[in-house]
This record gives structure tokens, sequence and C-alpha cells, in this order.
């Protein structure tokens, strides 16, 4: 009675290949029957696409995003800009348009560019070399100007920066009113972070008028220490108090600390300085959705 003969299957599983080997238990390879170019070893590997990540998904929406807003922003403008210049030129945003297309391009172009213009695009190259030297005379210089150079030089500015969330018309610095922001943030915290364990009847223990002289103090460390002090009675997580601390001085925090949210697997970090919330905006959308950005906005 003959014995049967075991064999061994080996895989080598990768992230776009998977390699395979049959081999007998003594890891001799086994040949296929065959003969000629039949006659081969039972092993080999196959080749696949590496999947995409979430993360490169991830930049594909928070691109699309980004282009919407800009053309948003755009049209906005157009907008407020449309009847002064349609007074001067009604095709002016069309030109504009198609500025991208050849000259000659008789299928895209639908107005066409006459001597008198061309000879005024000159002139404003041969005064205007970059966009900022328009700029720089704009704000320098007060006398009257083309209201379509005004135009360009704004749709510079805004193209890729705009914020459309500031409602009212008295915005000023001298008078920013934090004592009142103060108490509608804490009010939307209590109602919507329970997990920072802000204490009931909050407003009974915080000192929202000293909070606020302790912000417009000029020593960032002394900002911090004087928050901390502050709320380190009334809110029970400890690494809110650190990141508030540091959000309100304009330093980099953690939104997942900031928010005690574990659950969330992310590191990301931004401040309120300069450009940086609106550069990860996206971002943030996209692993903390959109109830986080109208929290931190």
């Amino acid at each position: 009675m003959s014995t049967m003969k075991k064999y061994n299957i080996g895989l080598d599983i990768g992230t776009s290949s998977v390699g395979w080997a049959v081999v007998e238990s003594d890891t001799q390879k086994v040949i296929r029957k065959g003969k000629g170019k039949n006659r081969k070893a039972l092993w080999g590997v196959r080749l696949f696409d590496e999947a995409d990540t979430a993360e490169e998904r991830r930049k594909f929406r928070s691109t699309r995003r980004r282009y919407d807003r800009r053309r948003q922003r755009i049209k906005l403008l157009q907008e407020e800009f449309k009847e002064e210049i349609n007074k001067i030129d009604s095709n002016f945003f069309v030109k504009l348009k198609e500025t991208k297309y050849n000259e000659k391009d008789s299928v895209n172009k639908s107005i066409v560019i006459s001597v008198a213009e061309k000879e005024m695009a000159r002139e404003y190259n041969n005064k205007y070399k970059t966009i900022y030297h328009l700029r720089d005379r704009l704000i320098n210089d007060s006398s009257k100007e083309d209201i379509r150079l005004v135009y360009l030089a704004i749709h510079h500015m805004i193209k890729y920066r705009g914020n459309f969330n500031q409602s009212g018309d008295n915005f000023e610095v001298d008078n920013l009113d934090i004592d009142s922001k103060l108490k509608e943030i804490f009010q939307v915290l209590f109602n919507n972070v329970s997990s920072i364990g802000l204490v009931d009847n909050y407003e009974n223990y915080i000192d929202f008028k000293k909070m606020e002289e302790i912000i417009l103090c000029d020593i960032k460390n002394d900002v911090r220490v004087g928050i901390k002090t502050e709320l380190s009675d009334v809110i029970s997580s400890n690494s809110f108090v650190l990141e508030f601390s540091k959000l309100i001085v304009g330093n980099k925090f953690t939104i997942k600390k900031l928010f005690s949210l574990e659950e969330v697997d992310s590191k990301l970090s931004i401040s309120f300085e300069g450009n940086d919330f609106d550069d990860k905006i996206d971002e943030i959308v996209d692993i903390f959705g959109d109830d986080i950005v109208y929290a931190l906005s």
C-alpha cells in the first residue's frame, strides 16, 4: 500500500504582491508533471497595484473643498465689483476667464481682444512687473486708479485666503469684548463637550473679567500660568486646561487633547497664529468633522 505524500504551501503576503510555493515535507520543491515548458516548479508570485490609503483619499477631498471655497470667494468678489466694472467693460470677467487660452483658439475664446486692449495690457505689464507692484501702488498712492486694477489686486489677495465668518461691520481691535466671548465659548463647551469635565454652575466659579485681564497680558508665560490657575478647579481634564492655554497665546495645540477625543487616532496640531488654521482646515474636517471646526471658529 503506497504512502500518501504530504506537501506544504508557503505564502509571502505583502502590500502589493503575494508569493507562493509548494514543497514536500523535507522542503524539496515540487515539480508539476508535464514536458518542456509545462514542467515547472510549483512556485510563483502575483503582483498587483498597492491599495490607496485613507490619507490619499483625504487629500483629494481636501483639495476639492479648497478649490470649492476659492471659487466661492472669487464669485462673491465679482458680485461686489460687477456693477462698477460693467460700466467700463461688460466683458471683463469673461476676458479674464479666457486668458488661459491661446489668442488663436477660436473654439474656447468667445471674446476677441482689440488692438487698443492689447496696448493697454502691454502698458500694464511695463508699469507693474508683478501683481505685488500693483498692490504696493494701490496701498501707498491715494490717487484714483482703474477699477479693474483694483479688482485684480484684491482678487490676488483673497484667492488663496478668505475669512467671511465675522458678522457685523463694527470690528474694532480695541473693543474685542473678550469677557463676553469667553462666556460664549464656555457655554458651548458645557453644552457639547462633556469629556472635559466642566463643573455645573461653572459661571459662578470662573471670573471672566479676570481671565480677560490675563489674556491681555503681554507675557505669554504669565497668560498660560494665569489661565491654568483660573480653570484648574472647574475643569477636571488637565489636558484641556493645558491645550487651551496654548491656544490662547497662539502656540500650537493638539485638538485631540483639547477635546479629550481618546477614540481619535490623530496627533494633528494647529495654532491660530498666522495662517495655520486656514491651511489645515480641510485636514481638521476630514479627521474630526464639521462640528469641531464650528467649535474652533
